[in-house]
Parts: C-alpha cells; sequence; structure tokens
C-alpha cells in the first residue's frame, strides 16, 4: 500500500472537479493519494462554512463515499426517506455511496424513542429500512422527480 499527501491544487482536475460537485462551494483542506492492489483512491478533506466534510474519490472521479450535510440532499431523496417514514427526524449528516456503479444515500433518523435507517437510490427508490436495527419489509416506490427540483 503506497500514501501520499498532496497539496489540494495538485490534485487531479477530475478528482477536484468531483468533489466540487458532490460538494458545491467545498474548500479543499486535504487530499491523501492511496494505491492499494492497484487500486487509486484519494481521500479528501474539505470545508463548507465550519463542517467538516471528508469524501474518497475513485481515479475516475467517480465519489466512493462522502458525509454530507443534510442540506447538500437531493430534494427528490430528502422527500423520499420522509416519505418513508413519515415523522422522521433525521440526522444532520448523510452518507453518500456508490457501490457497483449505484449511487445510494444512508440516511439516519428517529420516530420517538426509535432508531431509523434508510438507504435511497438516486432515483429516489427506497431500498432499505432498519427500525432499531431490524430490517423492515419494504415495498420499494420511486418518487417520481418534480421540475424545478434542486439540492
Amino acid at each position: 500500500m503506497l500514501e501520499a499527501e498532496l497539496p489540494p491544487e495538485l490534485a487531479p482536475q477530475l478528482v477536484r472537479d468531483a468533489v466540487l460537485t458532490a460538494v458545491p462551494g467545498i474548500k479543499l483542506t486535504r487530499v491523501e493519494l492511496d494505491i492499494d492492489d492497484g487500486e487509486v483512491v484519494f481521500n479528501v478533506d474539505g470545508r463548507l462554512g465550519k463542517k467538516k466534510i471528508e469524501l474518497r474519490i475513485a481515479a475516475d472521479g467517480t465519489v466512493l463515499n462522502a458525509e454530507l450535510p443534510l442540506a447538500l440532499v437531493p430534494r427528490v431523496i430528502l422527500q423520499a426517506a420522509r416519505n418513508a417514514v413519515p415523522g422522521i427526524d433525521l440526522d444532520d449528516e448523510v452518507d453518500l455511496k456508490t457501490r457497483d456503479g449505484e449511487v445510494v444515500y444512508d440516511f439516519k433518523g428517529e420516530v420517538g424513542d426509535q432508531d431509523y435507517e434508510l438507504r435511497i437510490s438516486e432515483a429516489g427508490v427506497v431500498l432499505r429500512v432498519e427500525v432499531d436495527g431490524e430490517l423492515q419489509k419494504i415495498e420499494p416506490q420511486e418518487v417520481a422527480p418534480q421540475e424545478g427540483l434542486e439540492f
């Protein structure tokens, strides 16, 4: 395994573009290059206001993992989470992950004294719901995007 820290301005443009697309307005503070078994990954730290954000970016610009503030989650995804569990109080951070080419958002939240974990696809499909650590049977439903919806 090889690790090397880079000045943010020397990170590949593809990586910087991926970070700025995932988190508009982020200021890069640290970039680390990791090469493990031929796989090249960039671990990127940045700040958005006072909030620290961490991302893992593949060499091709794919966002492998990012901890995002709730405010940066697309509205259609956020609405799908709220529709899946009415009245949920969502945590302030959401994990964005890309696995096998699919982007998913992992939410945590609570309703009363019950803890929820939700996984929502990029298309707004509820893929997984856990209540107090127990997987719930769900009927996935797609939330149709509406015109004018933005981040």
